[in-house]
């Protein structure tokens, strides 16, 4: 139920930017302005939903709606309850009604006039692209730099479909992709940061393609963000029930993905296990070895067995000395 919509006139748009925002009031103007100044030969919309953030979110963006030239092109949605990043980020993208879409988070913000323009362009000439992509740079709350390039440099290139269906790394901030996946799955509502999923999802449909022609957006880090306050064990069980929901989502679907999802699945309970052992949470601890062990098989299982081993070797000197 939405109890705040503020809809543009009815005009077909060649693209849609999606913006979920939550406690970005001291960014959310930069992030809109740098939308609003895009250049080319397309309409657009910017779709804002706002996760019923407490700040003054609401009041920017209808002062935007009100003031700005281009105002008249935002959607605006603010839910009655908060609903999180996954479920707020695929309400905003069904509102979408562009060929192409386009993604900037509230606290972010592009740099490029014609950004847009380029990626557009780019995919309407290469139909066996899904999506394109760059490179941003790292910014403060205060937008000082922090380092010149987000983007690993093992990243800056084109991915192929199956790279994207195994989550290859986008920045996505700096995403333009064909609007055409019609349904979400249901396994993708169980993840807490849907980046991945989606890019995934879009590799079913062709390739993607870096333009490091294209001026680097900002990405921001600040305290407020969705890793800024993480620690490091909560961050690894985030990643652990998104390759769970990745692997079942591909158990029926394509062999090899789902195999690699596996993998995934056991290389990041490894880490999580030696994090509680470190912490002493041994009741943790032996709940996700025996998930572990339980989860591989065949060879692995060996290999398993003495990281097991040495985990409980661990626990056991921990008990003894404690006594």
């Amino acid at each position: 139920m939405l109890s705040d919509e503020t809809s543009p006139k009815k005009i077909k748009p060649l693209i849609s930017v999606c913006m979920i925002t939550y406690r970005h009031e001291n960014y959310l103007e930069q992030a809109v302005e740098s939308i609003l100044m895009q250049e080319g030969e397309f309409e657009m919309e910017l779709v804002i939903s706002n996760d019923n953030s407490p700040d003054k979110t609401a009041e920017i963006v209808k002062r935007l709606i009100a003031n700005h030239n281009k105002g008249n092109c935002i959607k605006y949605f603010c839910p009655e309850k908060n609903l999180g990043v996954t479920q707020n980020l695929i309400f905003a993208l069904k509102q979408c009604q562009g060929k192409y879409i386009a993604i900037c988070e509230g606290d972010d913000f592009w740099t490029d006039e014609t950004k847009l323009q380029k990626q557009i362009e780019f995919l309407e000439n290469h139909e066996d692209y899904v999506v394109t992509y760059h490179d941003a740079l790292v910014v403060n709350e205060n937008g000082e730099v922090l380092k010149d390039s987000k983007l690993p440099a093992s990243c800056r290139k084109d991915f192929t479909q199956i790279e994207l269906m195994k989550g290859a790394y986008l920045l996505f901030l700096s995403i333009c992709f064909r609007n055409i996946i019609e349904d979400y799955p249901r396994e993708i509502y169980s993840v807490s940061t849907p980046d991945v999923f989606i890019t995934s999802l879009l590799g079913n449909y062709g390739k993607g393609k870096y333009l490091p022609f294209i001026q680097k957006a900002g990405y921001r880090l600040h305290g407020g963000g969705v890793w800024g306050k993480k620690a490091q064990i909560k961050k690894l069980e985030m990643r652990l029930s998104l390759f769970k929901s990745l692997n079942s989502f591909y158990r029926s679907k394509d062999r090899e993905v789902s195999f690699y999802y596996s993998d995934r699945i056991s290389g990041t309970l490894r880490p999580i296990i030696f994090e509680y052992a470190k912490s002493k949470n041994w009741e943790a601890f032996i709940n996700y070895c025996k998930l572990y062990f339980k989860h591989v098989k065949g060879i692995k299982k060996v290999n398993s067995l003495l990281f097991i081993q040495k985990m409980f070797l661990l626990f056991i000197i921990h008990r003894f000395l404690k006594n």
